[in-house]
């Protein structure tokens, strides 16, 4: 598929807003795994349909980190976050303060997988996160080849008196069709926290 044919047309702008705000706590058809930004060329501008979804969703100054057919699967996905700083090479990947990923199905785009002082999806706060609230993260990505399992790396920056933050690996779940939290250790997802009291998640 074309660049131009993953483009957001421009008709399906003015139903953006409503669609996003419609699409409540009911995950997509499909969603997964973003490219690195790095894959695209440094060339590429961002057009200004895809810009107007960062806008809408994170507000001035929202910035795309990756977009088009991200999964493979037809469908377009938009990677946007708020970012600060630079990171070094010793720290590779994105700084940011809220992130979010969007999917389109037909006409519509809904957000598929959120993370703001804390990381969810449509279903619930992701299980194995830390249940205090982050002020920014750090975003790592691996698997970019075209049928490699693609994992996003999400690591909270270091606040005062802190020695080492956990970092929460995130995949698609092919069974749920949603983003979840997985066990570094069995590979395995996290249940959904459905709520921030909840003190532990149980594995899939």
């Amino acid at each position: 598929m074309s660049r131009q044919a993953e483009h957001l047309p421009i008709c399906a702008l003015a139903l953006l807003v409503m669609s996003i705000a419609s699409a409540g706590c009911h995950a997509p058809e499909a969603s997964a795994w973003i490219e690195a930004a790095a894959s695209q060329p440094s060339e590429t501008a961002v057009p200004p349909e895809i810009a107007a979804v960062a806008t809408t969703v994170l507000g001035q100054g929202a910035e795309v980190v990756a977009f088009g057919d991200l999964a493979h699967n037809g469908h377009q996905q938009v990677l946007v976050a708020n970012q600060i700083g630079v990171v070094s090479e010793a720290e590779p990947g994105i700084r940011f303060t809220r992130a979010a990923m969007l999917e389109r199905t037909g006409t519509k785009w809904a957000e598929v997988l959120r993370c703001d002082e804390y990381l969810k999806n449509p279903d619930g706060y992701l299980g194995g996160a830390r249940l205090e609230p982050v002020t920014g993260w750090r975003l790592e990505w691996s698997g970019q080849g075209a049928k490699q399992q693609r994992e996003l790396l999400f690591t909270p920056l270091k606040t005062s008196g802190a020695t080492s933050m956990t970092t929460v690996t995130v995949r698609w779940n092919p069974s749920v069709k949603r983003y979840q939290s997985v066990d570094q250790t069995t590979g395995r997802f996290f249940a959904e926290v459905p709520s921030l009291s909840t003190p532990e998640s149980p594995l899939r």
